[in-house]
C-alpha cells in the first residue's frame, strides 16, 4: 500500500523551489491551508465521481465513467478479484476519510449507504489480506468514529450497524485459518469458504498483518476468536524465523515450510513489521514490541546496505545479499522508524527515497541500487504511457488522506497523545480503556524494570531552564545531504538538481558518512583469552541468572553477547547475553571480578555488611498549622510511595523498617522534613546554615559532580538526617564506596541515611517542593520509610527483595566492548 512516506516525497518534490526564493520555500500556515484545500478538492472530485458513476459497485472506471466489480468471466484475474468482492469496496474504504476531512453530513450519509447496501453473502473470492485491510478495517474505523464522542465525529442515530457487518465479515474469514499451522489461506470464498483446490502458498505480509483489524474486532465485540486467530498466525510466522532471526517472503500454510528463502522490508514482508509495532502501540501487548525490537535488530544487521540508507534483499538463512534491488513498497520504512524512535536512521531512509523521487518524479516499482537504473518503471499513480481505466480504492482511502493530513496542521489527529494508529490501508483505529487488557501480575513482575519510554525523549522534570532539543531539524545542511543523491545516481547539475545549486556550489558540503554498526555480537572472555562459545544450558545457568532489574553475570567465559545501537546515540545496549534476553530498561550486572584480572589493593571495595537494595519510601505533604502533628494522617494532603534504591553505607533503612523502630537523627518511620538548597543543588559543597534550618531535615539533591558518600557527609555535617538523591533516569543505582573513601568520609555520616529515586518519582517530589517553597505555611513535604511494602509496588514484598552479597553492589561503572559503551551494564566489582 502507498503509505504517507510516498506522499510526503511527492509533496516535497512539487513544492521545493529555488532556495533563494524565500516566499516560495517557506511553509506558512496560509500556504499549508491552500494545499490542504487543493487536496480536498481533488479528493471530493474522486469521491463524487465514484458516487455518481460507480456506486454501489466496487471501483470507479474514471475514463469510461462506469463502475466495476469482480471479474466474473475470469476468476483467475487476481489483480481485480483479490480486492473487488461485490461489496461497494470504495465506499467502505473511505468512511473515515470523510470524517477526517470534516464532511460530517457526507460521513453520516456514507455510513447509512453502507448499512443499506453492503452485505457479505456473496459468491466472490477476495484475498484475505486485502479484504481485511480495506473492508474490515474500513468498517471498524467507521464504527469507532461514529460511536466515540471523544473523536468528534459521533453520529447520534448510529446503533453499531457497521460493527455488526464487521463481525459478519470476520466470521466469513475465520475458516481461512483452519490449517495445520494456523496460517490462513491467501484467499477465501465469502459464501462457500475455502475451496477444494485453493493454493496453500501465502506471503508473510498477507498472513501476518491481520492483528490490528482482527484484534480490534475482538476487543469491540467481546468475541476473542478473531484476535486468537490473528495472534496464532503472527507468531506462527515469527516462531519459524531462521537462526539469524529473519522471516522469509512466502510460506506453505499447511507444512509451514518456507518457499522463497529471501527476505527484505518490501513487498511480501513489509506490513508484518509494521503490525508488530503498531499492535503494541494500539493494545499495549508487549510481546509484539519484543518481536519488533528483535526483528528490527536483525533487519538492521543483515538487510541494511553498508552505507545505511537503503535495504537489500538477503538470504533469510545466511544473511548474504540476494539482490541489490529496492521496491517502491519499502518506502514506508522511514515512517515506521520514526514511530519506533530511530529518527536518525529514518532520515537516512527518507533521503534515499526522496532523491529517488526527485530523479524519476515517482518511485519506480523496482530500482537497481548498483547500476542506479529503474528496473521496473511502472508507478500506479503516474502511468507512463496509457491511462489505466481504474481508480483503486486506496487512492481515496489512503493516498489523499495522508496528503490532506500533511497540510492540516490543526487536525486533532496531529496533536493527540493516544494509542491511535493508522493501519496499512490508512484506517484509524483506537481502543479505549475498557477494551485494553491489564498486564497480568506475573508478567508485570517479570518485566518490572522494563522501561518502554522511547529513548530519544529525555526526561527533564521541572527543569524549566533546560530546553529540550527539538526533534524537527532541516536536512539541507546535513553533511550527508549531497551524498544521499549519489546513491540513486541523481546528477549534480541540470534540471534535476536546480533546487540545490546554491547548496552544492559553493556553499554546500558533501561528506561520505561513517558507518555505525547497528548491532553485532561478540564472545566474552577474561583478559582477551581465546574461548569457545558456551551453549550448555546447565553451564550457562551457573554463569548468569535473572536478577533484580535484569541479569546477573558471575562468569563471562564463553558468553555470547548481542548488542544494538541506542536510538538516543549514547552508545549500545546489550539485548541478549547467553540464553537470556535483556529488555529495554533492564541492566546486565557483571560480577566476574577476574574479567580484567586482579583488582589493585588500593581499589578494593569496603568490607560492609550486605543489605537490601531497595526500601519503600513515602513522600507526603501536610498542612503544617500544627507542625508537631506531622504524624496525623488527617493532615496529609498528598502522598506518593516509591521503591527507592539504598546505599551500602549510612543507616540501613531496610533493617530499621524490619525492626519497626524510628532511630533518632534519621528519616525513619515517623518522617522528616524534606528540603532542598538551590545554591548547592548536588550537595557537593559544605552547607552554609548558621541558623540550623537543616537540623534533622532530609536534603533533596541531584546526582553527579562528587562521590555519593561525600554528599551524605556534607549533609550530615550540617545536622541533616540524610539525603534523597534525584537520579536523572529510571535506572536502578545503589551507591557504593571504596575502602579509601570510607576512611575519609565514614566518620562524618554516622546516623544519616541515603536513598536514590528515579526521575519519574523525582518529578512528583519536585512539584511538591515548589509548592512548599512558595507557601511553607500550607505545604510541608515529608519523607519516611514505610513499615510494610504496599500492594501497588508489585512484587516488592520482603521475600522478593534479595539481599545481595557484598560483591553484588553497584559501582556506577559500565562495560566497554570494542571501545563501545554498553549503557545498560554495571560492574559490581
Amino acid at each position: 500500500m502507498f503509505l504517507w512516506h510516498l506522499i510526503a516525497l511527492s509533496v516535497f518534490h512539487i513544492s521545493l523551489y529555488r532556495i533563494s526564493d524565500a516566499k516560495k520555500i517557506n511553509w506558512t500556515s496560509e500556504r499549508k491551508l491552500e494545499y490542504r484545500e487543493a487536496t480536498r478538492e481533488l479528493w471530493e472530485h474522486g469521491y463524487e465521481s465514484y458516487m455518481s458513476y460507480a456506486f454501489p459497485m466496487d471501483e470507479l472506471m474514471p475514463l469510461s465513467c462506469f463502475g466495476r466489480g469482480p471479474d466474473w468471466d475470469n476468476p483467475s484475474n487476481i489483480g481485480t478479484n483479490d480486492v473487488a468482492g461485490n461489496y461497494s469496496l470504495t465506499l467502505v474504504d473511505i468512511l473515515d476519510t470523510l470524517a477526517i476531512m470534516g464532511n460530517q453530513q457526507e460521513f453520516s450519509d456514507a455510513v447509512e449507504n453502507v448499512i443499506n447496501w453492503v452485505q457479505f453473502d456473496v459468491d466472490t473470492k477476495p484475498q484475505v489480506f486485502e479484504v481485511t485491510i480495506r473492508v474490515l478495517g474500513g468498517l471498524l474505523s467507521g464504527h469507532i468514529l461514529a460511536s466515540e464522542e471523544r473523536l468528534g465525529h459521533k453520529l447520534d442515530w448510529y446503533q453499531g450497524q457497521l460493527l455488526a457487518l464487521a463481525k459478519d465479515l470476520g466470521e466469513r474469514l475465520l475458516p481461512a485459518f483452519n490449517t495445520d499451522t494456523g496460517l490462513p489461506y491467501a484467499r477465501i470464498n465469502l459464501r462457500h469458504g475455502v475451496l477444494a483446490n485453493e493454493s496453500t502458498e501465502t506471503c508473510v505480509a498477507g498472513a501476518g498483518s491481520l492483528i490490528l483489524e482482527f484484534g480490534t474486532l475482538s476487543r469491540l465485540t467481546g468475541d476473542d476468536r478473531f484476535e486468537k486467530a490473528a495472534y496464532k498466525a503472527f507468531f506462527g510466522l515469527w516462531n519459524r524465523r531462521s537462526d539469524i532471526g529473519l522471516v522469509g517472503n512466502n510460506i506453505d500454510v499447511h507444512t509451514g515450510k518456507w518457499g522463497t528463502e529471501t527476505t527484505g522490508i518490501g513487498a511480501g514482508v513489509d506490513s508484518f513489521y509494521e503490525y508488530a509495532l503498531k499492535w503494541y502501540v494500539l493494545s499495549g501487548e508487549v510481546e509484539f514490541l519484543d518481536v519488533w525490537n528483535e526483528a528490527y535488530g536483525y533487519i538492521m544487521s543483515y538487510a541494511r546496505a553498508v552505507h545505511g540508507y537503503s535495504y537489500r534483499i538477503v538470504s533469510m538463512t545466511k544473511g548474504f545479499v540476494a539482490s541489490v534491488n529496492v521496491d517502491s513498497l519499502s518506502a514506508f520504512w522511514g515512517g515506521l522508524q520514526v514511530l519506533a524512535g530511530d529518527v536518525q536512521n529514518a532520515i537516512k531512509s527518507h533521503l534515499f527515497y526522496w532523491n529517488l523521487w526527485r530523479k524519476y518524479h515517482a518511485i519506480p516499482e523496482l530500482f537497481d541500487t548498483s547500476s542506479h537504473v529503474a528496473v521496473v518503471k511502472g508507478y500506479p499513480l503516474r502511468p507512463e504511457n496509457t491511462l489505466d481505466d481504474r481508480m483503486e480504492s486506496f487512492v481515496l482511502s489512503e493516498t489523499l488522506k495522508y496528503l490532506y493530513l500533511l497540510f492540516d496542521e490543526f487536525n486533532p489527529l496531529a496533536s493527540t497523545d493516544s494509542n491511535i494508529v493508522f493501519t496499512t490501508e490508512g484506517h484509524i483505529l483506537t481502543l479505549n480503556n475498557t477494551h485494553l487488557r491489564p498486564m497480568s501480575k506475573t508478567r508485570r513482575l517479570s518485566r518490572k524494570y522494563e522501561n518502554l519510554t522511547c529513548p530519544i525523549y529525555d526526561a527533564y522534570p521541572d527543569r524549566s531552564a533546560i530546553k529540550k532539543p527539538s526533534l524537527r531539524h532541516g536536512i539541507r545542511n546535513r553533511p550527508d545531504y549531497d551524498y544521499a543523491r549519489t546513491l540513486v545516481g541523481l546528477p549534480t547539475s541540470g534540471d534535476a538538481s536546480t533546487d540545490d545549486l546554491e547548496w552544492s556550489t559553493p556553499y554546500g558540503t558533501c561528506e561520505v558518512p561513517s558507518y555505525d554498526t547497528f548491532s553485532y555480537d561478540v564472545l566474552l572472555s577474561r583478559q582477551g583469552q581465546k574461548v569457545e562459545e558456551d551453549q550448555d544450558i546447565s553451564s550457562l545457568s551457573k554463569k548468569l541468572k535473572p536478577w533484580k532489574g535484569g541479569v546477573l553475570v558471575n562468569e563471562v567465559m564463553g558468553l555470547r553477547v548481542q548488542m544494538r545501537n541506542r536510538f538516543d546515540g549514547k552508545g549500545y545496549d546489550i539485548t541478549k547475553i547467553g540464553h537470556l534476553n535483556v529488555r529495554q530498561g533492564e541492566k546486565v550486572f557483571f560480577n566476574d571480578s577476574l574479567l580484567f584480572g586482579e583488582r589493585p589493593a588500593d581499589k578494593q571495595k569496603a568490607n560492609l555488611a550486605p543489605r537490601a537494595k531497595t526500601v519503600p519510601i513515602k513522600f507526603f505533604t501536610v498542612s503544617p498549622e500544627d507542625p508537631s502533628m506531622i504524624g496525623d494522617d488527617s493532615r496529609v494532603t498528598s502522598e506518593f510511595i516509591v521503591e527507592a534504591n539504598t546505599a551500602e553505607f549510612g543507616v540501613d533503612l531496610d533493617q530499621l523498617r524490619e525492626d519497626q523502630v524510628g532511630a533518632a537523627g534519621t528519616f525513619g518511620l515517623t518522617g522528616s522534613h524534606l528540603v532542598r538548597v538551590p545554591d548547592n543543588a548536588n550537595g557537593c559543597q559544605p552547607y552554609h546554615d548558621p541558623n540550623g534550618l537543616l537540623h534533622n531535615t532530609v536534603v533533596f539533591i541531584e546526582r553527579g559532580e562528587c562521590l555519593f558518600i561525600e554528599k551524605l557527609s556534607n549533609a550530615r555535617k550540617s545536622g541533616a538526617a540524610g539525603v534523597v538523591v534525584w537520579h536523572d533516569s529510571e535506572e536502578a543505582v545503589n551507591p557504593v564506596v571504596e575502602a579509601g573513601d570510607l576512611a575519609v568520609f565514614g566518620a562524618g555520616i554516622e546516623g544519616a541515611a541515603m536513598v536514590v529515586i528515579p526521575a519519574s518519582a523525582a518529578a512528583f517530589v519536585v512539584g511538591r517542593l515548589i509548592l512548599q517553597e512558595q507557601d511553607p505555611r500550607k505545604h510541608k513535604v515529608m519523607v519516611k520509610v514505610e513499615k510494610e511494602w504496599p500492594e501497588q509496588l508489585l512484587g516488592q514484598d520482603p521475600q522478593l527483595v534479595q539481599a545481595p552479597t557484598k560483591t553484588e553492589k553497584a559501582s556506577g561503572k559500565i562495560l566497554y566492548i570494542n571501545g563501545n559503551a554498553m549503557i545498560n551494564t554495571e560492574l559490581l566489582f
